[in-house]
C-alpha cells in the first residue's frame, strides 16, 4: 500500500517537495500503471521513465492528498519523438481536469520541461490521473517527471 503524495504542504517541505524548482515532484515508481504495455523503467534516477504508453486506453495515476486549495501548475518533463507528437492528454484530480497537446522533443529520450496548464485543486484525498484523449502516433510520450506547483488560491475560493 502506498501513501498518498502530499500536495501543497502548508508546514515545511514533504518527502516529495522539489526544493530547487518548487512544488511537489511525483515519484514515477509510485504510479499505478493501467494498460497492457505501459511500464516504469528505472535506469538511474536521471533516466527513469514511464514508457511504452502505446494505446489510447493506457493511463497513469497517483493517490494524492491536497493540503492547500488553489491553482496548481502541472509540469511534465518528457520525451516524444516528432513522429509521435500531437497526442491530446487529459489530467484529472478531484473533479477538475485540464487537457494539453504533447509537442515533439528531439527524440523520445530527449527530455524537455513543459507546462501543461493549471489545475484547480481542493483539500483532501483524490486520485490524479493522466490519460490520452487522442493518439495520432504510435506512443503518447515517455514521462520522466511530473510536478505540481502551487500558484495561488483558486479564484473561486477568494471572497470579493
Amino acid at each position: 500500500m502506498r501513501l498518498p503524495i502530499p500536495v501543497g504542504r502548508t508546514e515545511g517541505p514533504s518527502y516529495m517537495s522539489n526544493l530547487f524548482l518548487g512544488g511537489t515532484s511525483f515519484d514515477l515508481s509510485w504510479a499505478r500503471l493501467h494498460g497492457q504495455e505501459i511500464k516504469y523503467i528505472y535506469n538511474k534516477l536521471i533516466r527513469d521513465k514511464i514508457t511504452d504508453w502505446s494505446t489510447s486506453t493506457d493511463s497513469v495515476s497517483w493517490d494524492i492528498d491536497v493540503e492547500q486549495a488553489g491553482d496548481y501548475e502541472v509540469i511534465f518533463q518528457y520525451g516524444c519523438s516528432p513522429a509521435d507528437s500531437g497526442s491530446r492528454i487529459r489530467i484529472t484530480a478531484g473533479g477538475a481536469s485540464i487537457e494539453g497537446t504533447v509537442e515533439a522533443t528531439a527524440s523520445a529520450d530527449a527530455w524537455q520541461e513543459r507546462s501543461v496548464g493549471t489545475l484547480p485543486l481542493t483539500p483532501g484525498r483524490s486520485r490524479l490521473e493522466i490519460r490520452p484523449v487522442s493518439m495520432p502516433g504510435r506512443r503518447v510520450l515517455d514521462l520522466h517527471e511530473l510536478r505540481l506547483k502551487w500558484l495561488r488560491s483558486s479564484s473561486s475560493s477568494l471572497s470579493h
